[in-house]
């Protein structure tokens, strides 16, 4: 017998990791503000910025559960070090990280443009899609907040979430 409603574990387990980060970026605040009367500066900078990166970290953590699929599409993402790969019964194909042009989402649809070819389709509630966030962020001049924004939004036209510069 669970004493949690099965909703809210759903939602906890969702969020662990960024209540987790949560915890510990409010528990070296804490440390900071105790540390603070009887210590010396450079302690409580070291503790400070331990608790800055706790603190990012729970901002990108819950940016990162915002914006999971429930993995219920068919196909399944692969990523092999800079190289995506999408399987399904209709589409697929791989992609390599450096010939990817333009990233555009669509209808809870990634639409990856490369330069081998056709783009590449992937819903983004496949299995580990929520793992392409990881990948995209690695493209120069893209932000978690951008990818957020577009993957919020319901807008029926093609949505530019990424291009590579000139």
């Amino acid at each position: 017998m669970s004493f949690i409603r099965p909703s809210l574990a759903k939602v906890l387990h969702i969020y662990s990791e960024a209540i987790i980060f949560g915890m510990l970026a409010l528990g070296t605040l804490v440390t900071v503000l105790v540390l603070a009367p009887e210590s010396n500066w450079i302690l409580i900078t070291a503790v400070a910025l331990f608790g800055l990166t706790f603190a990012i970290a729970a901002v990108n953590a819950f940016l990162r559960a915002r914006i999971a699929g429930d993995g219920n599409a068919q196909g399944v993402v692969i990523i092999d070090e800079h190289r995506i790969g999408y399987f399904a019964p209709e589409n697929g194909g791989f992609v390599e990280l450096s010939q990817v042009t333009r990233i555009e989402l669509i209808n809870k649809e990634w639409r990856v443009h490369h330069l081998s070819g056709a783009p590449v389709h992937i819903p983004i509630n496949a299995p580990k899609a929520v793992d392409l966030v990881d990948v995209f962020s690695t493209l120069p001049g893209i932000s978690l907040l951008t990818l957020h924004a577009a993957m919020t939004s319901d807008a029926e036209t093609p949505e530019l979430v990424w291009a590579r510069p000139n």
